[in-house]
């Protein structure tokens, strides 16, 4: 009697296909990555300038709407929205659409109220007051407000936003050079 020898077949990966697989699935999850973060600083800086820009106006029209006045106040950590009450201007709180917005990145602010810089207070001073106001008649507080990047966040020249309030209470937005 002989022997009947069976050959085994094995099924399975080699290592080398394993590998192979593993190091294209890698690639394909970093270039996802990379793709999803595209824009990094400077694409929260345009959230947060478009953001700005569409709150005011929301708020400008609720103004008209209610007749009620309301006010912007910028601070170096964000922004917070008010409204003019019998006891003078309360910071309105208890408002989801104008919850307090803090910035998503350190930026760098400069505005100008009727052609005339000021200084942005920080977040914490003593007794806070507005600076740009929405009437209830449509008008509000002209200004040039520019949002740039900190110089020390990026590599190339910082990209910066202009937002301009006209005394009519028309508002434009543009990307600019900084």
């Amino acid at each position: 009697m002989g022997r009947n020898t069976i050959k085994q077949q094995y099924a399975g990966f080699t290592l080398i296909e394993v590998i192979l697989v593993i190091l294209i699935v890698g690639i394909i999850l970093s270039m996802a990555g990379l793709s999803i973060n595209r824009g990094g600083a400077e694409k929260l800086l345009a959230e947060d300038v478009r953001h700005i820009a569409a709150k005011w106006n929301l708020l400008a029209e609720e103004s008209i709407i209610t007749g009620q006045h309301h006010a912007i106040r910028l601070h170096q950590q964000g922004i917070d929205y008010w409204i003019y009450k019998e006891s003078g201007w309360v910071k309105i709180g208890d408002n989801l659409t104008y919850k307090s917005h803090s910035w998503k990145e350190v930026y760098r602010l400069q505005i100008k109220i009727d052609g005339e810089p000021i200084q942005l207070p920080p977040a914490d001073v003593l007794e806070p007051i507005p600076q740009l106001y929405l009437f209830s008649s449509g008008e509000q507080t002209p200004f040039v407000l520019k949002i740039s990047l900190d110089k020390d966040k990026v590599d190339q020249a910082p990209t910066a936003w202009l937002l301009k309030g006209a005394v009519s209470g028309k508002i434009s937005l543009r990307k600019v050079d900084n």
